[in-house]
C-alpha cells in the first residue's frame, strides 16, 4: 500500500490528491498542499527510518525496494500517480517498511504523518474516506497480481513497459528513445519470471526493434509502438495482442476471459460456458462485460486471436496450413481458411507468400 497528501483542518477530504483512487468524496490532485519535485534516483525515504511523513504520487514513477541480510535488494514494486506511501506505517506506529526512489521525474505531495492521525482522531468522514480509498488501492493491487500470473511471459513483459510508459505519457517525445532504469532482475522479480525467461523475451523484443539492450539496463526505443495497441481506448485489439489491468471486478472477469483464451487459444472445445462455470460468474454475465471491454463477442473475439496467433506460425515455413490450423485450435482447415480470409483478405497461403516476397499487408479492421 502507497502514500498520501496534506490535507488542511476543514477542507482536509477535498484537499487530498488522488489520480486513481475514488472515494465517497472526490480527492481533486489540484490542490494547494505542498509538492517535491524528485529527479531519477533521488531517496524519498529510507527502509527502516521513523515514519516522519507520508506521500501521495501526483506525477512519475517510483521504485520500492527491501534489504534483508545476504540477499541485498530486492524490488518491492513500483508507485504510480495516486499511490499512497506510509500512511499504514503511520497508523501502526512502525517505521518504513521499504525504501523509495524516484524511478522518473516525479512530484509528490507530503504531509506530516502526526497531522494526518489528528485528522483521522478528529474527523469520522477523514477516516472513513481514507480507510476506502486504502481498501480500494489493496484490492486493485492484489486483482492485478491475480491477473498478472495468468499472463504469458510475453504479455507480462508489454505489462510491465506499458506501465512505464503510461506514466510518462507526456513525458517524452515520439520517436525518441526512453531509458527503463530497471535492472534484469528487477524487471523479472516485478513480472514473476525468471531472469533467463525475462532476458530471453527482451531479445525477441530487441530483434523486432521496439527495445535495445545494454549492460545493466533496457532502452524502449519504440514507445509509439507499446502504446498504440492500448492507450486511449477502452478496450485493446486482441489482434494487436494489447491488454489493459482491471480496475473493477467486471472489468476483472472480463479481462481475465481474455487472458484465458489467450493461453488457451489452441483448444477447439473452448466455449464460453465453461469460462463463465471457472470464473464462477453466470454466461449471460460474462457474455455482457465480455461484449463491453474487448468490443467483440466472444466467438468473434476467439476467432481473431486465433487468427493473430496463426499469422506467427506462418513464418514457419516448416509447418503445413493444416498443421497451422490445427495448432490454433480449427478442427477443419476449411474453416481456418474461411476465417483467415474474413480477417485478413487474403488465404493463409497467399498471405505467407506476400510475406515471402516482402510485401506488405494491412490487416481488416471489421471481419
Amino acid at each position: 500500500m502507497k502514500g498520501l497528501g496534506q490535507p488542511r483542518i476543514g477542507s482536509e477530504l477535498r484537499a487530498l490528491p488522488t489520480t486513481r483512487m475514488t472515494t465517497t468524496a472526490q480527492l481533486p490532485t489540484d490542490s494547494a498542499l505542498p509538492r517535491t519535485n524528485f529527479s531519477p534516483g533521488s531517496p524519498i525515504f529510507s527502509q527502516g527510518d521513523p515514519v516522519r511523513n507520508v506521500y501521495v504520487v501526483v506525477s512519475g514513477l517510483l521504485k520500492l525496494v527491501c534489504s534483508a541480510p545476504g540477499t541485498g535488494e530486492v524490488i518491492a514494486g513500483l508507485a504510480r500517480p495516486g499511490d499512497w506511501l506510509g500512511e499504514t506505517s503511520a497508523v501502526l506506529g512502525t517505521v518504513y517498511p521499504f525504501t523509495a526512489r524516484a524511478l522518473t521525474e516525479a512530484t509528490l505531495s507530503v504531509t506530516p504523518s502526526d497531522q494526518m492521525l489528528r485528522l483521522m482522531r478528529s474527523d469520522l468522514q477523514f477516516s472513513a474516506s481514507l480507510y476506502e480509498s486504502f481498501s480500494r488501492q489493496l484490492q486493485s493491487q492484489h486483482m492485478q497480481m491475480v491477473l498478472l500470473r495468468t499472463l504469458s511471459g510475453r504479455l507480462r513483459l508489454e505489462w510491465l513497459l506499458r506501465t512505464f510508459l503510461q506514466v510518462l505519457r507526456h513525458g517524452f517525445m515520439e520517436g525518441r528513445a526512453v531509458p527503463l532504469r530497471l535492472s534484469l532482475r528487477e524487471m523479472a522479480d516485478l513480472t514473476f519470471l525468471t531472469q533467463f525467461h525475462m532476458e530471453s523475451l527482451l531479445r525477441e523484443f530487441e530483434r523486432r526493434g521496439v527495445v535495445r539492450l545494454h549492460p545493466g539496463e533496457v532502452t524502449i526505443l519504440r514507445p509509439e509502438v507499446l502504446l498504440g495497441s492500448s492507450a486511449d481506448s477502452p478496450a485493446a485489439d486482441p489482434i494487436a495482442g494489447g491488454f489493459r489491468l482491471p480496475d473493477t471486478p467486471g472489468n476483472f472477469h472480463a479481462r481475465l476471459a481474455m487472458r484465458l483464451i489467450e493461453e488457451r487459444h489452441s483448444d477447439h472445445n473452448m466455449q464460453l460456458r465453461g469460462l463463465a462455470r471457472e470464473l464462477n460468474v453466470s454466461v449471460w454475465h460474462l457474455a455482457r462485460i465480455f461484449k463491453r471491454e474487448s468490443g467483440f463477442g466472444f466467438r468473434e473475439y476467439v476467432k481473431r486471436v486465433r487468427i493473430r496467433h496463426a499469422t506467427d506460425y506462418l513464418l514457419r515455413r516448416n509447418l503445413s496450413i493444416k498443421e497451422i490450423a490445427g495448432a490454433v485450435g480449427y478442427l477443419h482447415t476449411a474453416d481456418f481458411n474461411h476465417h483467415f480470409k474474413i480477417v485478413h483478405g487474403v488465404s493463409p497461403t497467399e498471405y505467407r507468400k506476400c510475406l515471402g516476397a516482402g510485401e506488405s499487408i494491412a490487416i481488416r479492421p471489421n471481419g
